[in-house]
């Protein structure tokens, strides 16, 4: 990543942290809570509805709400990754796995903190959220569309935030920060919603799980690590001075 390019991605993620926080402020606010609530449950009941129409249709969205799945959507990014090393016949390869490396660690030690500071937040307040499932009920219960297939999530006590969605904003964050090619970013994009999906279609999910909890928590993440990549690039050129 270039200087300015480097300094252009973060003074547009700062942006778009902001307006999340702004986003995260009409949730909160009783008067306009009440059109996310609404937008929540009519997303749910019509993607639920809609999705599960047939038994084909059910066994798909079970297997895509599996964690084989959600594995699956972690190792195609990283492929994107390694296409990107190797893209422009193979120049700035050293510089590219150096991205790379970073980008997965960031994403990784990004994940575990996360998953920490809930825990830690659970001991000391309640964080329960009911998913939609629970709240509304399920037409299809996906869990119980193939017995032998487990870790299905099709609902939660617990669904705010969604850590996995998180996880795949944070991916594709770094995508639009570090490659500067359309097509890497319009993959990246492809492969968050595709995988985003799932829970919402089985209600282990609400819209605004991942509106107002994964999309802020990935953006300050992104806006973290890009701090600590621009105070790498500057310890790097010092040492070359």
């Amino acid at each position: 990543m270039k200087r300015d390019v480097f300094g252009d991605s973060f003074n547009k993620v700062l942006i778009a942290f902001v307006i999340s926080c702004c986003l995260v402020v009409t949730w909160l606010i009783p008067v306009t809570r009440l059109f996310w609530d609404y937008l929540d449950a009519m997303t749910y009941l019509t993607m639920h509805h809609f999705f599960l129409q047939g038994e084909f249709a059910q066994k798909f969205w079970a297997v895509m709400n599996s964690r084989i799945v959600d594995n699956v959507s972690h190792l195609l990014f990283i492929s994107l990754f390694v296409v990107y090393i190797f893209s422009d016949k193979g120049k700035f390869i050293r510089e590219r796995v150096g991205q790379v490396v970073f980008i997965l660690v960031a994403v990784v030690l990004s994940v575990l903190i996360s998953k920490g500071v809930q825990h830690e937040l659970s001991n000391h307040m309640s964080v329960r959220r009911d998913s939609p499932s629970v709240v509304l009920g399920h037409e299809v219960a996906l869990s119980k569309v193939l017995p032998g297939l487990k870790n299905v999530k099709d609902m939660s006590s617990r669904s705010f935030p969604g850590d996995h969605a998180m996880t795949l904003m944070l991916l594709c964050g770094f995508i639009f920060c570090f490659i500067q090619k359309t097509g890497f970013r319009v993959m990246g994009v492809v492969f968050a919603m595709i995988f985003m999906m799932p829970r919402l279609i089985s209600g282990g999910h609400w819209l605004t799980d991942l509106v107002m909890g994964s999309l802020p928590i990935a953006i300050f993440a992104l806006m973290v690590w890009l701090g600590v990549y621009g105070l790498l690039l500057k310890m790097i050129d010092r040492k070359r001075a």
